[in-house]
């Protein structure tokens, strides 16, 4: 049976512009993680990673997702955030050379 790790991100109660805050760096962190991704293959490859050009326009409509929730709130409101990673060993997989698997 194999082993999965749980990194407990976030846990705990906050107020609204403090969630905002910590949602929004969390998806920008990954948004900035895709687009050097992307950058670094169009670089060698002369073409953009379709994978991280995805993944950036569906990270970008989540943030716009936590904007609109967090603006329908009170700023006296507090929200409560759980964010879980769940973490297994995994085998590579045969990938083709021009396309590696997104994150």
């Amino acid at each position: 049976m194999e082993k999965i790790q749980e990194v407990k991100l976030v846990a705990g109660t906050f107020s609204v512009e403090e969630a905002k805050e910590i949602v929004v760096r969390l998806l920008n962190d990954k948004i900035n993680f895709h687009k050097l991704k992307n950058y670094s293959y169009y670089e060698q490859n002369g073409a953009p990673l379709k994978s991280s050009a995805q993944r950036i326009d569906t990270l970008v409509e989540e943030r716009t997702k936590v904007f609109e929730y967090l603006s329908t709130l009170d700023e006296n409101d507090q929200v409560v955030l759980d964010a879980h990673i769940f973490m297994k060993k995994t085998t590579k997989q045969n990938e083709p050379a021009s396309e590696p698997q997104s994150l």
